[in-house]
């Protein structure tokens, strides 16, 4: 495993059920208990937000068609406490929905991190 320190955690809590969420400069690091970590790279992510309880109000709302829905997964409370959709472009998962610590703070330094990788990959003139 690297030695690389991630760039922001989320320390585990009774809402994300003790599951610690760490963002590096390239990918996401979601730890489950069940599953073990699963892996996100940055350049796959194609969308975060904060998002309001109740995923499945989502639904009901339009933010989500049913079809998304079904290839969404929660690995926590994100039903009963405003949480985070991870958006991807690829594998059969495309959305991940995740509550961390403070959901304001984790999609700002995902976003973050997002721009700086997407400025490095821009070519130069």
């Amino acid at each position: 495993m690297s030695s690389e320190q991630p760039i922001f955690v989320s320390k585990p809590t009774a809402k994300s059920l003790w599951q610690e969420y760490r963002l590096y400069p390239d990918r996401l690091v979601l730890e489950m208990h069940l599953f073990g970590p699963v892996t996100v790279p940055l350049s796959d992510v194609s969308g975060i937000a904060l998002r309001p309880a109740g995923v499945i109000f989502d639904l009901a709302r339009g933010d989500i068609g049913f079809k998304a829905l079904m290839r969404t997964v929660k690995f926590d409370l994100a039903d009963l406490n405003p949480h985070v959709t991870v958006e991807k472009e690829t594998g059969f998962w495309r959305q991940f929905r995740i509550t961390p610590e403070n959901p304001a703070e984790f999609v700002e330094a995902v976003e973050q991190a997002r721009g700086v990788l997407a400025s490095r990959r821009k070519p130069r003139k």
